[in-house]
Formats: C-alpha cells, sequence, structure tokens
C-alpha cells in the first residue's frame, strides 16, 4: 500500500505537466503514487503522461471526456490506494523532499488532516511565499476551520496544500457527482472539515502554486455563474450542519460567498463584456436572494470595498467604470493589461 497518493487531473496541460511529474519522481520518498486524471485534453497531454506512467509503475493513468475539475479529481480519488491523499495542478509542482518531510511531520503529528504552506510563482518565476494563517503549535478541530476558513478563504481552502487521510477525501468526494470547473476547493475542503478529528498546520512552503493565466481562474465564463451558485447554497447547507456554530458565523460565510459573486464579477469583465452584457449580468445576479447578505462591515480592503458598496447598490455602470481604471491602474504599473 503506497503511503501518499497523490491526484493531478489534467486539461491541455502540455506546456507544464512533463515538469509537474517530474516533481513527483524525484522525491526522495519513494512510497507513493501519482494518479494522472487527463480531462479531455485538445493537445499532447494524453501522449505526454502516456509515455511517463510506461516508464514508472507508481504512475496510474486515468482518460475520460471533458467533466471539469471536480469531477476529474473525483475519478483519481475512487482509485486512491493510498493512507493520505495529496493533490496537485497540472501546471504546479511540489519542492524537492517535500513527501518526506510531510511523512516525517505525520510521523510526529499523526492527524487526520495537515494542512502546509506554499509558494506563488509568477510568469517572470519571482517567488512570493504564502502568508501563515495558522499556529504550527496547535491542533485544530473541524470546527474551528470552519471559522477560520470565513477570514481565511483564499488561503485556507485550497486543496492543494492539504494532505488528508484518504478515507475523508474518499467521503467527500462522494457527495457530488456534478461538473464544477470553480470553487470547488471551497466545496470539498468544508466536508474535509466537517468530519475529521483533527487537524494541524505545517509552517514550510511545500508547494509551487504557479500564476498561469490560461488555467480555469483566469478564464471564467458567464455560463460558470451556475457552478458559483452551485457551491454557495452547498456550501451554506454544510455550515448548517454544524449546529454549534452562532448566527454571527453563519453571516459571515455567507459573506464569504458573497466574495466568490464579486471575484466572478470581476474575471468576467476581465473577458471584455461589452457594457450592455455586464449590465444583463448584474441584473441576474441581483435578483438572487443571497445577495441581500450584504453587510457594511466587513473586513475589506480599499480595492475590493467599493465594488462591494456598487454591487450593493446596484450601480453597474460605477462598477465597470471602477473596473476600468483597476485595469488602467495595472497597466501604469506593470505595462501591459491584466489577464
Amino acid at each position: 500500500m503506497p503511503y501518499f497518493s497523490i491526484i493531478m487531473p489534467v486539461f491541455n496541460g502540455e506546456k507544464y505537466v512533463r515538469k509537474a511529474i517530474a516533481s513527483v519522481r524525484n522525491q526522495s520518498f519513494s512510497n507513493f503514487e501519482l494518479i494522472i486524471i487527463d480531462d479531455g485534453s485538445k493537445d499532447n497531454s494524453s501522449e505526454i503522461c502516456l509515455a511517463e506512467c510506461q516508464t514508472d509503475s507508481r504512475i496510474k493513468f486515468i482518460t475520460q471526456n471533458n467533466r471539469g475539475a471536480l469531477l476529474a479529481r473525483k475519478t483519481g480519488v475512487q482509485t486512491a490506494d493510498g493512507i493520505y491523499t495529496l493533490f496537485l495542478d497540472c501546471d504546479d509542482t511540489f519542492q524537492l523532499d517535500s513527501l518526506n518531510l510531510i511523512y516525517r511531520e505525520l510521523q510526529n503529528h499523526p492527524v487526520d488532516l495537515l494542512i502546509f504552506n506554499y509558494n506563488k510563482v509568477s510568469a517572470e518565476e519571482k517567488i512570493k511565499p504564502g502568508k501563515q494563517i495558522l499556529s504550527s503549535q496547535k491542533i485544530y478541530t473541524g470546527r474551528e476551520l470552519v471559522k477560520l476558513s470565513v477570514d481565511y478563504f483564499g488561503e485556507l481552502n485550497s486543496l492543494c496544500t492539504k494532505v488528508v487521510k484518504t478515507k475523508f477525501v474518499k467521503n467527500a468526494f462522494a457527495l457530488y457527482d456534478c461538473r464544477l470547473s470553480m470553487a470547488e476547493d471551497y466545496l470539498i475542503s468544508l466536508q474535509i472539515f466537517k468530519n475529521i478529528n483533527n487537524a494541524a498546520y505545517f509552517d514550510k512552503c511545500l508547494y509551487n502554486y504557479t500564476d498561469n493565466p490560461c488555467s480555469s481562474m483566469h478564464n471564467v465564463k458567464k455560463e460558470f455563474f451556475s457552478e458559483y451558485e452551485f457551491v454557495y447554497l452547498n456550501a451554506l447547507n454544510i455550515l448548517h450542519d454544524f449546529s454549534s456554530l452562532t448566527e454571527e458565523e453563519i453571516k459571515l460565510a455567507k459573506n464569504i460567498m458573497i466574495k466568490i459573486f464579486a471575484d466572478y464579477f470581476f474575471y468576467t469583465f476581465q473577458k471584455r463584456l461589452s457594457f450592455q452584457e455586464f449590465w444583463k449580468l448584474g441584473e441576474q445576479i441581483s435578483t438572487k436572494k443571497y445577495m441581500h447578505n450584504y453587510t457594511s462591515d466587513l473586513k475589506l480592503g480599499p480595492i475590493w470595498k467599493p465594488i462591494y458598496i456598487l454591487m450593493k447598490r446596484h450601480k453597474y455602470k460605477c462598477l465597470y467604470f471602477y473596473f476600468l481604471l483597476l485595469q488602467l491602474g495595472y497597466f501604469i504599473k506593470h505595462g501591459k493589461f491584466s489577464t
């Protein structure tokens, strides 16, 4: 039995996937299986992965029609035999010796979930460590992580910075059988938090996240709104299962989901929507009852607070031009428009 199962979905990743696979094969800790799921790639990703699989018995390769990130990962999870499971995106890498460091930490602290830090790697290969969000001196409960996920939505909920006992991962993915390409990490993370007994934080940057302009996060489509909505409604159901959570915590959780919609607005705007399309999208979103869950006391920075206020007041013309100003500011600073 392998100690680690590493799940890596691939979709049109021919430029990156060799490097991702190499970052696993070159680990000093060898007791792992790498499960690659090609999610209907149209490039040469499948051929590259198949060739890698034939040279290393620890690599399993599965192909399927394009079904989205959630179901690609689910396919891999269903075949996982490891004691613990990790996730790797095909355009990212593990740091050298990551598996050995994780193994040693788990021997010292045999928890159900271990969360570790990451590096953010820019297109210019500049490395920026992620910020420390948890204490390495504490053992956490799942309920505590649910509460913390409200304030640290982006940092805490990525599956790629977690190693989880495989039985909890299998249970979490078994609950969903739908196409999701956006925000599925949050949904699965909540299910994991809901069921684990204990968790710890390992303050080492073991994962290299590549800021890839071709990734799904940078290619939001108008059709993805229904996926965001699905995540929102299911996340609320999970939070309500924690009967000991206060109404204030539920309210904060709703505000985090509102952030998903603000992100959706911004990334969709970057796809060069016309003002008419942008207005129509805003009106569609504003009719949803959960958009009335706004509060004015959110802990927001100077860039995001106007977005929340303008969305709340349905000032889409102002919001459109505010995004234009943000793009102009980005151009002045970087010499190119944000994508």
